[in-house]
């Protein structure tokens, strides 16, 4: 019974923040991408602060970037990016040219098959 009524307060959340924005979410996001660029992954409405703000997370150059966008001016109230690297493999890392030495990776461009 207790999760019925958490869905039932959630819906009604979600109702009163749709109602008060008035900005799409398709407008939205034509928002963040013109202002950072990027490929859209998700996007949420949110209250943050007694505002409705939508809340758009792309990925731009290499990072993660959350794009916090006003509900009913359109205003970009404020972006967050995080820099994300994927490890390579010790055996990747060799065979693009690089060596180990000691507890470093150091590039040798003449070694490197690019």
């Amino acid at each position: 019974m207790n999760y019925d009524y958490e869905r039932l307060m959630r819906a009604k959340r979600d109702v009163k923040l749709i109602s008060a924005c008035s900005l799409t979410i398709d407008q939205a996001i034509q928002v963040a991408v013109s202002r950072i660029g990027g490929s859209v992954y998700d996007v949420k409405l949110k209250e943050v602060d007694h505002r409705v703000v939508w809340r758009i997370k792309l990925f731009a150059a290499g990072r993660r970037v959350k794009v916090y966008v006003d509900g009913v001016s359109g205003n970009v109230l404020g972006a967050k990016a995080e820099i994300f690297t994927i490890e390579p493999s010790k055996e990747a890392v060799l065979d693009a040219g690089f060596s180990r030495t000691s507890e470093d990776f150091v590039f040798d461009p003449l070694q490197s098959p690019l």
